[in-house]
């Protein structure tokens, strides 16, 4: 008897853990996956450096999407571009930064693409006087889960006796621990975003 019902509750513990497992709400950002085609229509319409990503939801909520610019790991301009907006399901991040001619400015527009339509922002940022630059995602083509403080994207000026690092995966998507590692470099910009989970009402 006592066998029975210790298996009993072990079956009914299991169960519950597959139920927790599943009722789990997942939200993922991953880099899109462009064709050449899409890339080459992309950078001849909205500028050579892009950050696009692909977001997977299971449950509402507000994402943050905005750039900041730092030198030698001090924090200089935040915000800049800030969108905000609603995403459920499925949507899209799209931050491109566009060079403007004969300038040392760079404009960036900062657009989040979602069931509604799409929300988008701008702003100008002073390029500074070094030619040796790097960029790149901090999110694979896997896609990572969708968090409330997170690094996705990087733009790196550095001196010509201090190049820019291209490998970042042990810092993960952590805005401090990669500014902090970056602080020895003279011009760093960061494309960051925030996610929050829509409150949900208790029940009764």
């Amino acid at each position: 008897m006592l066998k029975r019902l210790a298996l009993c509750m072990f079956l009914l513990l299991l169960l519950s853990a597959c139920g927790n497992r599943e009722s789990e709400e997942i939200n993922t950002i991953a880099a899109a996956d462009l064709s050449e085609n899409e890339k080459t229509l992309l950078h001849a319409t909205a500028g050579h450096i892009l950050f696009i990503y692909n977001l997977s939801l299971e449950s509402e909520g507000v994402l943050d999407v905005w750039v900041e610019k730092y030198e030698y790991g001090e924090l200089l301009e935040e915000r800049i571009g800030l969108v905000e907006a609603a995403v459920s399901k499925k949507g899209q991040i799209l931050v491109a930064l566009i060079e403007v001619p004969q300038s040392k400015q760079m404009i960036v527009r900062v657009s989040i693409i979602n069931e509604a339509g799409y929300e988008s922002n701008g702003g100008v940022i002073t390029l500074p006087d070094i030619g040796a630059f790097g960029y790149g995602k901090l999110i694979s083509d896997e896609g990572t889960a969708l968090k409330k403080d997170m690094a996705i994207g990087q733009l790196i000026y550095a001196g010509e006796s201090n190049f820019f690092k291209t490998s970042q995966e042990k810092l993960g998507n952590d805005p401090a621990a990669i500014i902090k590692e970056l602080k020895d470099r003279p011009e760093v910009y960061l494309v960051r975003s925030s996610f929050e989970k829509e409150a949900t009402a208790p029940h009764d």
